[in-house]
């Protein structure tokens, strides 16, 4: 019986980066979380290093990546990411289309 696990959800950094290049690769065009630069993807995982390390008061622009790592292969398996907030900087906005055909029946 085995007793230690697979695999382990660990706080993602810097060093991850071929990891995640790997996995950018593997998820192809059409999973839009990755499909970055290499530059823009180590900044990514830098900042999520920085917020796991920051004493946090009230949630701000913190970005935290979490990473799933196969113990067996050594390697990154998964990703997942939490934002701090949204909405605040840059502001996020949400528009809906709506298409609405109203008529009076006084009117006929």
């Amino acid at each position: 019986m085995k007793t230690m696990p697979d695999f382990i959800v660990r706080a993602a950094g810097a060093s991850d980066l071929d990891g995640f290049k790997e996995l950018r690769g593997l998820a192809g065009p059409g999973f839009t979380s990755f499909q970055v630069g290499d530059d823009a993807l180590q900044a990514m995982l830098q900042k999520s290093e920085k917020s796991f390390a920051r004493d946090v008061a009230a949630p701000g622009e913190e970005r935290y990546l979490l990473t799933l790592e196969s113990l067996d292969a050594k390697q990154v398996a998964g990703s997942a990411g939490v934002k701090a907030t949204i909405g605040a900087t840059p502001p996020f906005f949400n528009f809906r289309v709506l298409n609405i055909a109203q008529a009076s029946a006084a009117a006929k």
